[in-house]
């Protein structure tokens, strides 16, 4: 009995000692793509969601349309929920880009931060169209999230696993 449970402890020890070794393995590997994720500063990307930075008067969102649209209208929203400018977009079916400037929708400018981006469409019938939208800008910066890589794009935090696309380099 006695030789039985020295066996079980040392099963006991190599698992410990196995799993201490995976979580080393697993550090190592966060650390690399972290690493691998600063070749993205400077680069100019796309990645999902609806939330992007003002810099210097301008903040580029994107949205894709499944289908045609009768009509889209594309908001960008403060910090408080107001909808601060509204414009028509483009109603074709695919991939298309909006640069906002900065202004409310009375000519005033606005302060630089992080806004949100909503788009409204409906088809002909007066169905809704579910658009995907998007964030373009450039990378500022990289940290490390609980999920992997952020990267920043000008403060708003994207993870790495949305980036769709890199746009252009700006070097």
């Amino acid at each position: 009995q006695f030789v039985s449970q020295l066996v079980q402890f040392a099963g006991v020890e190599q698992q410990i000692a196995s799993n201490s070794n995976l979580e080393k393995l697993i550090a190592l590997q966060s650390s690399g793509i972290a690493a691998d994720s600063l070749g993205y500063i400077g680069k100019t990307v796309e990645a999902t969601g609806n939330a992007n930075q003002l810099i210097n008067g301008k903040a580029t969102f994107g949205y894709t349309l499944p289908s045609n649209a009768a009509s889209v209208t594309l908001a960008v929203v403060d910090g408080q929920g107001r909808i601060v400018y509204s414009t028509n977009g483009q109603t074709a079916a695919g991939a298309h880009a909006f640069t906002w400037n900065g202004q409310d929708s009375a000519g005033n400018t606005l302060p630089d931060g992080e806004y949100q981006f909503k788009v409204s469409a409906v088809d002909t019938s007066g169905n809704a169209i579910t658009a995907t939208t998007s964030a373009i800008g450039t990378v500022t910066g990289v940290q490390q999230g609980t999920d992997g890589p952020l990267l920043s794009l000008g403060g708003t935090l994207v993870p790495l696993s949305s980036v769709t696309a890199i746009v252009a380099s700006t070097l």
